[in-house]
């Protein structure tokens, strides 16, 4: 599918943009003036197109500019001077428009590969021509007999530079996709520390002599291996496991099916609640709770001789009393 219809001067205002290739489309209208204002542009190609107009003045403010392709396409008027003060331009192919007038004379300063042949250019051959690598004057109405009036002056062959402009342009990508790579390791990384976060939003620990996290706990038990179960009852399982500052701790995990039930919320939150609220040598002190869509658990203090189920059944008695 090609593309048809202008370039729309819009299209000036992408300021970032760097490479610009259009080629090979049914692109028509004039070539808008808002293109001087890519100053980060390093190449531009629209060749092989139908656009006509001038070649606007404004190329003067790509200061970047290193390949431009205007070839086969209508452009008409002279060759803006302005292109000749683009000391960044290596490559300049403006062959099969209707271009007419002479040739800037700063054109040749810097430009070491120029294609200006099939086009209705007049006026004298400028004599600096030595220093180019590759220049083609054929077909056009110049009167200067230098060089030779030869048709295509080929002053050596531009494989080097060519060779250099790939490079460049393989060097450019591949430096792009090392950036794209680091910025996805960086949004790896942040949505790592944003799950953290979100797991341990729900998670707290207090009248603890340590720093204790979901991750811990997790880790701990190795996420809730059955060799560190010593337990099970109607609403969990209950885990001894070590803490890694050597502490041991009782973690009762509550069954999924409990977070289901509409009054779980209020009756897990009357009983943290409440653990929290006595302090009596007899009954278990708890440390903390977590409340997660994955896991749903409680820490307690974790005494020997007796499984928590008994104890914590033996304190409800109590309390009841």
């Amino acid at each position: 599918m090609r593309l048809m219809g202008s370039i729309p001067a819009e299209i000036g205002a992408i300021n970032k943009l760097t490479y610009l290739n259009l080629s090979h489309n049914n692109l028509t209208g004039e070539l808008p003036s808002t293109i001087g204002n890519l100053t980060q542009l390093v190449m531009l190609d629209v060749s092989s197109n139908s656009i006509d107009g001038e070649i606007p003045h404004e190329f003067i403010n790509l200061k970047k500019l290193v390949l431009l392709n205007l070839t086969q396409n209508s452009f008409n008027g002279s060759i803006p001077s302005e292109i000749g003060y683009i000391s960044s331009l290596k490559f300049l192919d403006i062959s099969n428009n209707n271009l007419h007038g002479p040739i800037p004379s700063g054109l040749m300063n810097h430009c070491p590969y120029l294609k200006l042949n099939n086009n209705f250019l007049n006026g004298s051959v400028p004599t600096r021509i030595t220093d180019l690598s590759s220049l083609d004057l054929s077909y056009n109405n110049f009167t200067s007999n230098y060089p030779e009036k030869t048709a295509s002056y080929m002053l050596r062959i531009l494989s080097a530079f060519m060779l250099g402009v790939f490079v460049a342009c393989g060097v450019f990508y591949i430096v792009m996709l090392l950036y794209a790579a680091e910025d996805l390791k960086d949004a790896e990384r942040r949505s790592k520390s944003e799950e953290r976060r979100r797991n341990n939003a729900d998670f707290s620990i207090w009248n603890y002599d340590g720093k204790v996290t979901y991750e811990d706990i997790i880790e701990a038990t190795n996420d809730f291996d059955i060799k560190y179960c010593i337990g099970t009852g109607a609403y969990g399982s209950v885990y001894k496991t070590q803490l890694p500052n050597g502490k041991i701790v009782a973690v009762k995990k509550l069954y999924r099916m409990e977070s289901e039930n509409p009054s779980f919320d209020k009756s897990f939150g009357n009983e943290v609640k409440m653990l929290t609220e006595i302090c009596h040598w007899n009954i278990l002190r708890l440390y903390g709770f977590c409340l997660h869509k994955r896991n749903m658990f409680l820490v307690y203090e974790y005494m020997e001789g007796g499984s928590l189920s008994f104890v914590l059944a033996n304190m409800m008695e109590k309390l009841s009393n």
